[in-house]
């Protein structure tokens, strides 16, 4: 059926369709955070000391980071201010509950040495044990580990401890502060996703991570004051803060050494005012101890290099080279190995970061220390979690979840006096993380082969709308357009690419703003998306099916987005279907979850890109089905993609109608099958014709 006397007026406001789906989605949010709470809360009540060993501290951490998921992905379609308070709120609430947990055993060397210095007195002379500290053995100093070891921690670190002091001598203190710089951490987060054009909810792969939970809340260790430094350097460098940024990755470095290894890559384009700045705050804390600077790097030597526990590449480099670690000789070609590789590393990052991508050359400096370190700890991949949170990637929020092993320590030296890990929990710990990370990197390599698309910063992007249809419902088609005609930052044009065997659909007025053309075009939504494309005339393109609405401020927020992000190509926006029920909202997650994490989208979700170097890179396809997923996959291929959260409104009038299951099992079918034939077009292109005549019986 044509569309007859559908009368479009750019003026009428959406009809009010209130989704049934939205009261479900809410409910099964709510249910998720209270067993996320409840999980948190028993955590907090078994971790009576921190050593205590059993299977359910990592049963019960992998729970927190399963849930933690499932809030992030069924988090309701609330304003932009309801969201931040729903972030935040069960981030807070989280941490509280969490706060009883026993702190690590690390916090007694915090407040120890926070007292020497209150006092007037360097930790750095000598180690802990020695006798000239005798004064002021109390009762951390008698729970303390390594005491037999210079202190390691930076000026900055112990002038932090010393404050915290100054509040409460005791570890509930240090927790208290850590869990107030951890909320507002989240908040920077907040605000870079909001400078970014990204989904808000992108937070929670930070905020309700069980890394982050439990590092900091639980346990209390002070890496959050370098995570907060970095991640507010990032927030300062994107808004070309220039001098903050320096301050804060100068305090980053001064709390912890390591946070050197990223210095070059984000104060290389703050200029001499930022990194002399760096300067001041990094030198200012060492005046204080400036005559103990030799027995503080020593300590820091001796901690970073000294011993080996879950280090990934330390330990099969150990086995495959035969290495015996009380031999002084084997240790230092191991470390010289090591230290190049990781030299490599490094300058992959500084290439990386050359060519516009600050965020991941972060990750890949950052990650590549971890991945190379002898000992890792889980509460080190909390270093990672902002950048993970800024730009998704599944094989660290796999390696987020799979740290929950790491408790298994404590079972593992009850048992067997042996503290390390189960054999068969290093391989559980890590293997799942290497293959997805060798899988993402095959598609970084393939972009390398294809040049950028023009910078948009310059000027102002126009956007054109492609709406494919054959036999259009009226209604739905004018909610479509009314939808368009309602933003609050019109499009350049629609194209409406119309195969109808009725064309009273061409009779839509073209004289509204923006204006408005009918082209026909053969049946096939590939092709028809294909010649759309190739007949408008803005910028960038976004394809709206005819039965889909966008949010009044989709455009704008594209807008943004292409603005902030340069290396930006295409994406999509997300979808929320106009019915209710448990299989519908499935979908929803489902797809969400796949274009975050995998990048793929589907028609449904609003997809949007740059149409020339769609054009040029032959991007578009004339496949009769799959057309969304072949154009997402070879978006991929040849730049940088966003699922920006801003979802329309879809009708779900399809999935109502007939065998909900039959047509379930028959779309997954479709797409593992079609996925799995990845390495060839031709073989792409004959399943979809095949699964187009089983799929409409044509």
């Amino acid at each position: 059926m044509g569309v007859v006397g559908c009368k479009w007026s750019p003026h009428r406001t959406p009809a009010n369709h209130i989704s049934q789906s939205m009261p479900l989605r809410h409910k099964v949010w709510i249910f998720i955070n209270i067993a996320l709470i409840a999980a948190c809360g028993y955590y907090a009540s078994i971790t009576t000391r921190f050593d205590t060993a059993g299977v359910e501290r990592s049963l019960l951490a992998l729970s927190m980071g399963v849930l933690g998921l499932g809030s992030l992905f069924t988090l309701p379609s609330f304003s932009q201010r309801g969201k931040i308070l729903a972030i935040l709120g069960i981030s807070a609430l989280a941490r509280l509950v969490l706060l009883p947990t026993a702190a690590s055993d690390d916090i007694n060397r915090y407040l120890w040495e926070g007292k020497l210095t209150s006092l007037g007195i360097s930790p750095y002379q000598d180690t802990a044990d020695s006798p000239i500290y005798s004064a002021q053995r109390d009762e951390y100093w008698q729970q303390m580990n390594h005491k037999d070891k210079l202190s390691a921690y930076p000026p900055l670190a112990m002038l932090s401890f010393r404050s915290i002091n100054a509040l409460s001598y005791s570890p509930l203190s240090y927790k208290i502060i850590f869990m107030v710089l951890d909320l507002f951490l989240i908040a920077v987060l907040l605000a870079l996703l909001h400078h970014h054009a990204r989904p808000l909810r992108w937070a929670l792969f930070y905020a309700l991570s069980p890394v982050s939970l439990i590092a900091f809340s639980a346990e209390g260790h002070f890496d959050i004051l370098m995570v907060l430094a970095i991640t507010t350097a990032l927030l300062a460098i994107s808004k070309k803060w220039y001098i903050t940024c320096g301050i804060a990755m100068g305090i980053a470095i001064g709390v912890k050494i390591m946070a050197v290894v990223i210095a070059p890559l984000i104060l290389w384009r703050t200029g001499y005012k930022g990194i002399l700045a760096a300067l001041i705050a990094l030198i200012l804390p060492l005046v204080f101890y400036h005559q103990d600077l030799s027995n503080m790097l020593h300590g820091l030597r001796e901690f970073g290099t000294h011993g080996a526990f879950n280090g990934p590449i330390h330990q099969l480099l150990t086995s495959a080279l035969h290495i015996d670690p009380l031999q002084p000789q084997d240790t230092r070609q191991l470390s010289l190995i090591i230290v190049s590789l990781y030299a490599i590393c490094c300058l992959i990052a500084f290439t990386v970061m050359l060519r516009g991508k600050l965020w991941a050359a972060t990750l890949i400096a950052l990650g590549g220390l971890i991945l190379f370190s002898p000992v890792v700890h889980f509460w080190y991949l909390s270093w990672l979690l902002p950048l993970v949170a800024l730009r998704p990637r599944l094989s660290w929020v796999i390696l987020s979840l799979s740290a929950s092993l790491y408790f298994l320590v404590w079972h593992q030296f009850e048992m067997h006096q042996s503290w390390d890990l189960p054999s068969w929990a290093k391989w559980a710990f890590w293997l799942p993380f290497f293959i997805v990370l060798a899988a993402e990197n095959v598609w970084v390599i393939r972009k390398l082969r294809f040049k950028r698309k023009p910078s948009s910063l310059s000027h102002s992007p126009t956007i054109s709308i492609v709406i494919p249809t054959y036999n259009p419902d009226p209604a739905s088609l004018q909610r479509t357009l009314t939808s368009i005609a309602s933003q609050t930052l019109p499009a350049h044009e629609i194209i409406i690419a119309d195969a109808s065997i009725d064309k009273r659909a061409t009779q839509i007025p073209s004289s509204s703003h923006p204006p408005l053309h009918t082209i026909s075009t053969p049946k096939g939504r590939g092709l028809q998306i294909k010649l759309g494309v190739e007949s408008a005339t803005g910028e960038w393109v976004i394809v709206v099916h005819s039965d889909s609405t966008l949010p009044p401020d989709a455009i704008a927020h594209l807008h943004k987005a292409i603005v902030t992000n340069p290396d930006l190509i295409g994406g999509a926006f997300g979808q929320r279907f106009t019915s209710n029920s448990p299989g519908l909202l499935l979908i929803e997650v489902m797809n969400e979850f796949r274009a975050t994490l995998h990048h793929t989208s589907f028609g449904d979700q609003n997809q949007f890109f740059h149409r020339q170097t769609a054009i040029n890179h032959h991007v578009l396809t004339e496949q009769p089905l799959m057309e969304d997923v072949e154009i997402s996959d070879r978006l991929n291929k040849i730049g940088d993609t966003l699922y920006l959260g801003k979802e329309g409104r879809v009708s779900a009038e399809k999935w109502l109608t007939g065998n909900f299951p039959q047509r379930f099992r028959t779309i997954i079918e479709f797409c593992l099958k079609y996925r799995l034939l990845f390495y060839s077009r031709k073989k792409r292109l004959a399943l979809s014709q095949q699964f187009y005549q089983r799929y409409y019986g044509e």
